[in-house]
C-alpha cells in the first residue's frame, strides 16, 4: 500500500481531469476505475476507523457503474 494523505484523492482527481483535458479519455477512465476499485478494497477498514463515512463500498460500486456508462458515450 503506497503512503497516502489528505491530498491523495485530490491529486488523483487532478490527474483524471488533466487526462481528459489532453483528450486521453481511455486513460482517464482506467485511472478512475482503478481508483474506485482501490477505495472499494479499503472500504472495510475505513468503516472501522471512521464509521460516519458510511458504506464506501456501495458508493464506489455505483461510481464505477457511472464511470463505465459515461465512458460508453466517449
Amino acid at each position: 500500500m503506497p503512503a497516502t494523505d489528505d491530498d491523495t484523492l485530490a491529486s488523483i482527481a487532478f490527474k483524471i481531469e488533466k487526462l481528459l483535458g489532453e483528450e486521453q479519455a481511455q486513460e482517464a477512465v482506467e485511472l478512475a476505475l482503478a481508483t474506485a476499485a482501490w477505495l472499494q478494497q479499503v472500504a472495510p477498514r475505513v468503516r472501522e476507523l471512521t464509521p460516519e463515512v458510511g458504506d464506501l463500498d456501495e458508493l464506489m460500486e455505483q461510481a464505477s457503474q457511472d464511470i463505465r456508462a459515461a465512458a460508453a458515450d466517449i
